[in-house]
């Protein structure tokens, strides 16, 4: 059939695609101290704890028990070194319309840096005291399902811990995700301020209950998905917004094929979500997700699965507030465990050391024509036994997020 549509004009946009980011926070939470010493060199900063003097009863006229101090050492290690690095040939930075070189090394920064705050809230596991259902009412060891009538008690149960050890009031924050941060807005008890009415950079949205709220979206999430029967072709797990579904034959990005059992899907599905080597982009493995699903995902969400071998689960852990699906034809396969870590702290309970703050190079390429931009930074972080004390961990149940 004739047509013109070859002749039809076509646009591009101004602009590349917006990536959005976190708004990083760990700077304005953390002790700083061991960043300030390790800046110029050295690889271990260490802190002296030692022991507090007793106290006893005077007896007139009878000597008094020499009670000596003892001291230990804990350490700090800037331990964990990261990099990106991509390649931009001459030919399309002479053609291409776009700055991809500024592009990849803004989006170096970000990512570097998100890196080093999830590092750094993941601390929350070493935290010496723990907020669970128990402490609102609920059952104790259950994550809490954080309402608009039992917010106002978390926060107190919070306080409460801090108080028994007096722990200052002052500097008190509270580290959340935007679930819980959509609960206090809805508080009427929290009216005190106009919480979320600005939003700074570091993420500070307004004083509440006593505590600096801090909205985040790189604090520590964990779920399980039980697969204890093989998926109909069709099936879906979503992680994230991104979507994986079963195929007898996957042909499509995120498509995954139904294994000869369901303990040969699992493996298979397990790979789809992380990226792997084995199975990609083949018949009988997976079809690779999108640039952008990956980059969501993997490197923004830091989202890895396990096949949990000695059952029938697989378990995922990331970062952020992730909300996850599935619609398995399988009644009992479903999604359990839903937990994010919400950080209560005094400022300054964990240490950060950013020995190598992110810094971006753009260098030319010694055996051909091309940019090269890469990145590193280096950097450790500690909970010492004085700021455990100081650190809260909330467990927060994320089953009903959408």
């Amino acid at each position: 059939m004739p047509s013109l549509r070859s002749l039809d004009k076509e646009y591009w946009s101004n602009e590349l695609q917006k990536t959005l980011f976190v708004e990083n926070t760990a700077v304005f939470l953390a002790d700083t101290e061991a960043s300030r010493v390790l800046a110029a060199d050295g690889r271990k900063f260490h802190k002296p704890i030692i022991s507090k003097p007793s106290t006893g009863t005077y007896v007139p006229y009878q000597d008094i028990t020499l009670n000596p101090l003892n001291s230990s050492d804990q350490e700090l290690e800037v331990d964990t070194f990261k990099y990106s690095v991509v390649e931009v040939d001459d030919t399309d930075i002479k053609q291409n319309f776009y700055d991809a070189a500024s592009f990849a090394a803004m989006s170096m920064q970000k990512q570097l840096n998100n890196l080093i705050e999830q590092a750094f809230l993941s601390q929350v596991s070493n935290a010496g005291h723990t907020l669970d259902a128990g402490s609102v009412g609920g059952v104790v060891g259950s994550p809490i399902d954080l309402t608009v009538v039992n917010a106002a008690s978390l926060f107190t149960a919070g306080h409460t811990k801090l108080d028994m050890i007096d722990a200052p009031m002052a500097n008190r924050v509270a580290v959340v995700g935007a679930h819980t941060v959509g609960v206090l807005r809805n508080t009427k008890a929290g009216r005190e301020s106009n919480l979320g009415d600005t939003v700074l950079d570091n993420g500070i949205i307004g004083p509440w209950q006593g505590w600096t709220v801090i909205q985040n979206n790189n604090l520590p999430y964990s779920a399980s998905l039980e697969l204890a029967t093989n998926p109909t072709a069709g099936d879906t797990v979503v992680i994230a917004g991104v979507t994986f579904t079963a195929r007898a034959v996957p042909a499509l990005p995120g498509e995954f094929d139904i294994g000869a059992d369901v303990a040969a899907t699992r493996v298979i599905l397990t790979n789809a979500i992380n990226g792997a080597a084995t199975g990609k982009n083949s018949a009988t493995g997976y079809i690779e997700i999108s640039d952008e699903d990956r980059f969501l995902l993997t490197e923004k969400r830091r989202v890895t699965a396990t096949d949990n071998i000695a059952g029938t689960q697989i378990d995922i852990t990331g970062f952020g507030d992730i909300v996850v699906s599935e619609t398995l034809t399988a009644a009992a396969d479903i999604w359990s465990n839903q937990l994010q870590k919400s950080v209560f702290m005094v400022r300054g309970a964990i240490d950060l050391a950013v020995q190598m703050p992110v810094d971006v190079e753009i260098v030319r390429k010694e055996r051909g024509f091309a940019e090269i931009v890469k990145a590193l930074t280096g950097y450790g972080t500690k909970t010492f036994a004085d700021g455990a004390r100081l650190l809260i961990q909330v467990k927060i149940d994320a089953s009903a997020w959408v």
